[in-house]
């Protein structure tokens, strides 16, 4: 039976294919085309069959077909990643691995196990991409690891368990498959492998203890019994490791000796000013905090009141407004990614009006920094994706509201772009791609933004490309290889105010073919083949050179070895 379902699985039409044009597609989440209808259908099927098959077993009659299934479970994931399927499935064969002690092998540990560590850092990678249902799936996954396999990718498993505690307060069930994968590492007697994240653990913890729970709640998984699980838990660890629970207080939101956000009351003949700015930093807990519903939606709807009450008051009082700002708009951003759908709506909305609002009537673009710190949040994969909605709604609006397209909040975005793809920080340089990914499609359409920070941008990327894999620097490498095809006129000679890249002097379209062919030869394999397939797109667009043999006089003596060798 089980070799029927592999047989069906490998003749699936799941193939991947790359976009190779300059419409609006949905490649920003995966450069990839969904399959035909009725193969996703019929993989779903036999998914779900293949699991339902696989929990009836309670022997060694599926062991030899153990890595069959893992490898063909996970090549299917790789070709269609928004499959929750096959997340399903592998999680129901890793659960027979760990009850019939199918990795105690040395054998099977290094065979199989080698595959679904691989495949774990794979679904780390990918999670910021998938969709909520997907998302849940692969977390539920990861979490399903044996002890025996965490034990060599801990930092995978640490990473699923934060992302499991920081959603489960909108979705209990993730939370309580947080925690119990916690209590299997601890009942295993190997709790000291997770030793070095406790302090990233155990706060993410705090608003369940914090929120008020329901007693008499019948439903299956109830908030309080989650909470006496956690209890128990903290209990079990003791010592000086629950000391991590404790996290420094909110700051306190009054930063000025005189009141900022008041509203004014008439009463009778007279005004009543009421001060709201103590009550600001209550409001913001709540926000944060509560698990109970109504009590939350109510907060995010007077914090919402709040925040336009303190637009309305920033032509009175601007300076003491920004301070405001620099400490609430960091919330603002959390709460328009937050997992309850109602929260974020309100915050989402608001943020953008915010964002219209700014780039529209002042020039100082404070609320840029904010974005940007977020994008580079590596641990908070929802601020960041939220983030990046932000910086491309801020690019495309700031370019609405002035008659320069380089106008200083333009500018003021590259100048952050660039610094961010500069740094040595890994997480610095993945938010530069990040926030590159997210306004492209309005970057892409102006000439004279392409013209001055095409190059130097592709310099950079390439750069941190070199240094360490991403998928959203490969994103990024794709959409600016696509733009120099399609607006190549504009690199065939050198401007006065082009930012000059590392790999050239002027910038031009020949000095970037000169530069990505030199990388064809890289020793990474992934650099190998983004700068073949950036040559292979840009090569014959240079005048007077439509094929290999043409460039050989113009690259010089120094590359010629190499060409000869690539000929």
């Amino acid at each position: 039976l089980i070799n029927s379902f592999l047989v069906i699985f490998e003749k699936l039409d799941l193939k991947v294919a790359e976009q190779d044009t300059m419409e609006d597609t949905d490649e920003d989440r995966m450069i990839v085309d969904n399959p035909p209808n009725k193969d996703l259908e019929l993989l779903g099927n036999l998914s779900s069959l293949l699991t339902d098959v696989i929990s009836t077993v309670d022997d060694d009659r599926l062991e030899k077909w153990v890595l069959h299934l893992v490898k063909s479970t996970v090549e299917a994931s790789d070709k269609v990643p928004d499959a929750q399927c096959c997340y399903w499935l592998l999680k129901s064969v890793v659960c027979y691995c760990d009850t019939s002690h199918y990795f105690s092998s040395p054998y099977h540990l290094a065979e199989v196990g080698s595959i679904l560590r691989q495949f774990g850092y794979t679904v780390i990678e990918r999670l910021d991409r998938l969709v909520e249902d997907t998302r849940i799936a692969s977390i539920s996954l990861l979490l399903s690891y044996p002890v025996t396999l965490i034990q060599g990718s801990v930092e995978m498993f640490t990473l699923a368990i934060k992302e499991a505690l920081s959603r489960g307060i909108g979705c209990l069930e993730l939370g309580r498959r947080g925690v119990e994968s916690v209590w299997r590492v601890v009942r295993a007697g190997e709790s000291n492998i997770l030793s070095d994240h406790y302090p990233d653990i155990l706060p993410l913890i705090n608003p369940y203890l914090t929120s008020k729970a329901n007693t008499t709640d019948k439903s299956e998984i109830s908030l309080y019994e989650l909470q006496c699980d956690m209890v128990l838990l903290l209990g079990t660890l003791g010592g000086q490791v629950n000391s991590h629970l404790i996290t420094p207080e909110l700051p306190d939101i009054s930063w000025s000796n005189e009141t900022v956000l008041t509203v004014a009351l008439p009463l009778g003949p007279s005004l009543l000013n009421i001060c709201l700015d103590e009550m600001l930093r209550e409001v913001i807990t709540l926000c944060k905090t509560t698990s109970e519903g109504q009590a939350r939606t109510c907060a995010c709807e007077l914090l919402h009141a709040l925040f336009l009450v303190s637009i309305s008051t920033e032509q009175q009082a601007p300076d003491k407004i920004k301070v405001l700002y620099d400490h609430t708009l960091p919330v603002l951003l959390e709460l328009g990614c937050d997992s309850n759908s109602v929260v974020r709506q309100i915050f989402k909305e608001l943020t953008f009006q915010i964002i219209h609002w700014q780039t529209s009537r002042s020039k100082d673009s404070f609320i840029l920094h904010h974005i940007m710190s977020g994008i580079q949040q590596s641990g908070n994969i929802e601020l960041r994706e939220f983030c990046g909605e932000c910086i491309g709604e801020f690019f495309k609006w700031s370019i609405k509201h002035s008659s320069d397209v380089m106008s200083p909040a333009v500018r003021n975005v590259f100048k952050q772009l660039i610094y961010c793809a500069e740094h040595p920080a890994s997480t610095k340089q993945l938010a530069a791609a990040t926030a590159f990914n997210a306004f492209y499609r309005t970057f892409r359409e102006e000439e004279v933004l392409v013209s001055d920070y095409t190059m130097i941008l592709i310099s950079l990327l390439l750069d941190s490309y070199n240094i360490k894999y991403s998928s959203s620097l490969q994103l990024s490498l794709t959409h600016l290889t696509r733009i120099v095809t399609s607006k190549h006129q504009l690199f065939i000679k050198s401007t006065k105010t082009r930012f000059v890249p590392r790999f050239g002097e002027e910038g031009t379209l020949f000095e970037l073919t000169k530069h990505s062919f030199s990388l064809t030869f890289s020793p990474k394999a992934h650099v190998r083949e983004i700068a073949r397939t950036m040559y292979l797109k840009i090569y014959h667009l240079i005048p007077g050179c439509s094929s290999h043999h043409q460039l050989l006089d113009k690259f010089g003596s120094d590359v010629l070895p190499t060409i000869n060798d690539s000929l």
